[in-house]
């Protein structure tokens, strides 16, 4: 399905772009820091998964990675990046990751069933909802800690 090959192309191309214009240039190495643990973490997490057999991809933008690498790598780095740096405040932060998390628990996910990119075995959405809402909240400490140590 050359459709769906090309949308996850678009996909982990065009974020980026979109990004690069927008990101606070002053923040660079913070933001950046932050998207870098969130596209390790992610990969992780769906390597495990996926090897686990609890979900599985149709399609392969890069043969020997056989993860969705448009979400990994794009998708959710970008997205908490943007949350990152226009959220600093930890409630403001946390209902943000709130509203991302849902849709791309219960938004993006079914749709990249629908577009048959993405097969559920013994999962459900709900239980990525507070993974994507950890996860944010996790990278946010750990970057934040890792900003007052340095500043000693």
């Amino acid at each position: 399905m050359v459709g769906a090959a090309g949308v996850l192309l678009a996909v982990l191309f065009i974020p980026w772009l979109v990004w690069w214009k927008y990101v606070d240039k002053k923040r660079l190495l913070e933001i950046t820091l932050l998207g870098a643990l969130v596209l390790i973490i992610a990969s992780y997490l769906d390597a495990v998964i996926s090897e686990f057999g609890l979900w599985s991809y149709n399609y392969e933008i890069i043969p020997v990675w056989p993860r969705l690498i448009s979400a990994d790598f794009t998708v959710l780095p970008v997205t908490y990046m943007f949350i990152y740096q226009y959220f600093q405040e930890w409630k403001k932060f946390l209902l943000a990751m709130v509203i991302a998390s849902t849709l791309f628990a219960f938004v993006g996910e079914p749709f990249l069933q629908w577009l048959n990119i993405y097969n559920l075995h013994e999962w459900k959405h709900v239980y990525s909802f507070p993974i994507y809402i950890f996860l944010g909240l996790f990278v946010k400490w750990f970057v934040q800690m890792m900003l007052a140590r340095s500043i000693r």
